[in-house]
C-alpha cells in the first residue's frame, strides 16, 4: 500500500491582524484556501497581463479570509478598515497566494514534507 500523506504541507502560521478600534480579527493567512487560489488564477487568466481591480482583489481576499475567520467578509473588511490598511491587507494576501501557487507548481506546497 502506498499512502501519501499530504496533510503534512502546512507552512507555519502566518497571522494578520485586521480592522480598528474594537473591531480587529486575527486571520491565518499561511493557508490561502483552493476555492480562492482557484479565483485569483482565473481573475488573472481573465485579465491577461493587465492588473486586476482592487474591487476584484477585495473579493477574492475577503473570501480566503472567510474561510478562516467567519466573522471576516467583504462587508466586514469595507466597514472596519480604512483604504490604507485594506489595500496593504490585499497586497500582503495576495503576495502569500502567489507565493503558494508557485510553490504548488515546483512541488514544494509545505515547509514540512514526510
Amino acid at each position: 500500500m502506498i499512502l501519501k500523506d499530504f496533510s503534512t504541507f502546512v507552512p507555519e502560521p502566518v497571522i494578520a491582524k485586521i480592522g480598528s478600534g474594537v473591531h480587529v480579527e486575527e486571520v491565518d493567512i499561511s493557508i490561502f484556501p483552493a476555492a480562492a487560489s482557484l479565483r485569483l488564477i482565473d481573475l488573472l487568466e481573465k485579465k491577461k497581463g493587465e492588473t486586476p481591480t482592487q474591487a476584484d482583489l477585495i473579493g477574492i481576499v475577503a473570501e480566503a479570509a472567510h474561510i478562516q475567520n467567519p466573522t471576516i467578509t467583504e462587508e466586514w473588511l469595507l466597514k472596519h478598515c480604512t483604504l490604507s490598511q485594506l489595500l496593504r491587507f490585499v497586497r500582503f494576501v495576495v503576495d502569500r497566494a502567489q507565493e503558494q501557487m508557485q510553490d504548488g507548481r515546483n512541488g514544494d506546497a509545505g515547509k514540512n514534507p514526510s
